[in-house]
């Protein structure tokens, strides 16, 4: 189809620039054929593909025990976590398609969880794989940018709500103290990698050959002892399984020292920028 449109648009700019009438009439000939070639081949492409069936998907549309295997929550918790995720009614995707929120939400919600390709959510939840891409993407660009700060620099308000203390006895239970020992140890730091694609794999721009990236683009995300391209992040979670800050992400190169370092220093900056604006 791509070769075809590009010899059609070939075929009508020598027509344009053509003085002599019987190269043009030549010309308008060949014009013709493709132009029937074209439309045969668009035609024949949509013969025996179904259309991608769409369904109704609400949170009630799914079982109390649906709702616990594919979103790892209950039905009830669901209900009240929709609203306070402040979705709007209506989400509009870049190609100018739509689709409620609440849909939006299970269609993100279950992707984290089940950790499918597009086709097999599509499945489940109607419509086709880019539909679904497109979905997933409106969802976590959303969740990070009304809903990061609450991971990023904001142990103190973790501290001053008493989080710190609860999660410090549950280890202490954990670790069978007793009264007389009191657990000092609240959180736990851990690195995760998250493998990718290859990073600066592809072409620099469009068009036949055309530059490639830098290759240290690649080098710098990819990890010898893991064999792998991707980014890490580092976490602090907390006995009951919150994530209670992260850090990053940044290329996979990075050892889990490096982002402990970086971390701590980013934390001494917010803070005394924080000092700064009190004063």
């Amino acid at each position: 189809m791509r070769r075809l449109k590009r010899a059609i648009l070939t075929v009508m700019c020598k027509i344009k620039i053509s003085e002599d009438k019987e190269g043009k009439y030549e010309l308008h000939g060949k014009l013709r054929k493709l132009m029937v070639l074209y439309f045969s081949t668009s035609t024949s492409m949509d013969d025996g593909i179904d259309k991608c069936p769409r369904y109704d998907r609400t949170i009630q549309s799914f079982s109390a025990s649906d709702c616990k295997i594919m979103f790892e929550f209950k039905k009830t918790d669901l209900l009240r976590l929709l609203p306070l995720l402040q979705l709007p009614d209506e989400c509009t995707f870049d190609n100018r398609s739509k689709m409620s929120g609440e849909e939006v939400f299970l269609r993100g919600l279950y992707e984290l969880v089940s950790g499918a390709n597009k086709h097999e959510i599509a499945k489940v939840f109607g419509r086709d794989w880019s539909a679904q891409a497109r979905a997933f993407k409106y969802f976590i660009e959303h969740m990070y940018n009304n809903f990061k700060h609450l991971v990023m620099d904001n142990l103190q308000w973790w501290y001053r709500n008493g989080f710190f203390a609860l999660s410090a006895e549950a280890i202490g239970r954990k670790m069978e103290l007793g009264d007389e020992h009191k657990n000092m140890i609240a959180h736990f730091i851990d690195c995760n990698c998250l493998e990718t694609c290859r990073v600066g794999g592809g072409p620099a721009e469009d068009g036949c050959n055309s530059a490639r990236w830098d290759p240290n683009i690649q080098r710098a995300h990819y990890n010898g002892w893991k064999s792998l391209n991707g980014l890490k992040h580092q976490t602090v979670d907390n006995a009951y399984g919150f994530t209670v800050d992260l850090f990053g992400p940044t290329p996979l190169r990075r050892n889990d020292l490096t982002l402990l370092r970086e971390s701590m220093i980013n934390d001494r900056q917010a803070e005394l920028q924080r000092g700064n604006e009190a004063i």
